[in-house]
Formats: structure tokens, sequence, C-alpha cells
């Protein structure tokens, strides 16, 4: 009789504890809770001179971030069809950091301007030719992207991708998601990261006011 109740008793605490994805948390709570490498949403790989790290953008991020762009009010029903929008693909930045001080990865290994101007061609419309995204045996291109440039103070190259995939190809349980970047020109080769689905599920919700 007591095993039975300590077994209920523990039960009933597993069950009241919840998944991120029945709590609530505020734009400062949720951008922590997205960065923590508990949570499976960033990843990270450490090179000699450039680190690559690939992230995961939650609609409901996306949606803030568009809403905060604008000054107008917005109703609760642009909220839901921002949101749907965003809802019906996977999003993702890709990161690359010099580790040297002035190293400015657009002229990385370049010593004329003319070269210089061919990368920032590719880079800026030829996404699909160095990023993708596997789910089981099916590959996927960016069907949006954004190039967002360097920036000087970071010492970083950020690239903006989204794909829309079957969502057949999201249903069944335990599927990984495997982004990879080819790296076109900063030597730091072919990097995959892998997400779990059941991650992008247990995300916290947004309390967007």
């Amino acid at each position: 009789m007591r095993l039975s109740i300590i077994i209920l008793l523990l039960a009933n605490l597993l069950s009241s504890c919840g998944t991120g994805a029945d709590i609530e948390l505020s734009i400062s709570e949720y951008r922590k809770w997205l960065t923590s490498s508990e949570n499976g949403l960033r990843k990270h790989k450490k090179g000699k001179l450039i680190d690559v790290s690939a992230s995961f953008l939650p609609s409901d991020l996306l949606t803030y971030r568009e809403l905060n762009a604008s000054l107008a009010a917005y109703s609760g029903e642009m909220l839901d069809s921002i949101k749907t929008r965003y809802d019906n693909t996977l999003n993702f930045t890709i990161e690359l950091s010099a580790k040297q001080v002035g190293e400015n990865l657009l002229w990385y290994g370049l010593t004329d301007y003319t070269s210089y101007q061919a990368r920032i061609h590719k880079l800026n419309f030829n996404i699909e030719n160095f990023i993708s995204l596997k789910i089981m045996d099916a590959t996927y291109y960016p069907v949006l992207s954004h190039f967002e440039g360097y920036n000087e103070l970071s010492n970083k190259l950020i690239f903006h991708i989204a794909f829309a995939p079957t969502k057949v190809s999201l249903e069944l349980p335990g599927t990984t998601v495997r982004l990879t970047f080819d790296d076109p020109y900063w030597r730091t080769g072919v990097n995959h990261f892998s997400f779990k689905k059941e991650d992008f599920d247990n995300i916290p919700e947004l309390v967007i006011e």
C-alpha cells in the first residue's frame, strides 16, 4: 500500500512538471532559453581560425521581430497570420566568427577587388549552392535566404535561411533534421548540424504583448 502511494505521488509530480512547450516566457527569458545548449537549438563547431555555429529560429521569435520592427499597432488576427506564415517553414541562422581580431571574413584569402565582388555575389544570390537541409532521405534547399554581411564589431558573417519541408517528413517520431554548410571559402570543410524535431516541439511559448 505504501509503495503504491509513493508511485502515485511520483507520477503526479512528473506530470505537473510539464514540458518546455507548456511554459510561457517573456522575450528576455525566451532568448536565454533558446541559446542554452541544454535545449538543443544552437550548435557550435570550433575551428583553428574560424568557428561555425547554427541556430534554429522558432516562429514565435520571427513573429516578434517582424511586429517589433513595425511601429504600427497590430491586431490578434495580424499576429496569427504572421505566425502561421513562419510556421510553414523551418528557419535557421548560420554564423561564421573569426577568432583573429581584424580578420575581415569577406576578404579572407582574397587580394583583388574583382574576386571580392564575385564572392559577394555568390553569398547573396547562390546560397543554395552551399547550404541545405536533410530530413530522412529528402534534401531541401532554401526557399528564402538572406546574407546579412560582415559585422565588424562582432567579427561575424551571418546567413538567414528558410526551408519548406513536407509536413509528413516532420511527423514521424524521432525525426532528425540535419543542416549542412558546405564552406565555399573559409576552409572549415563540410559542417553538419543535427537538430531533433522533439526539441522544436518542446520550445516554450513567447508572450507577445
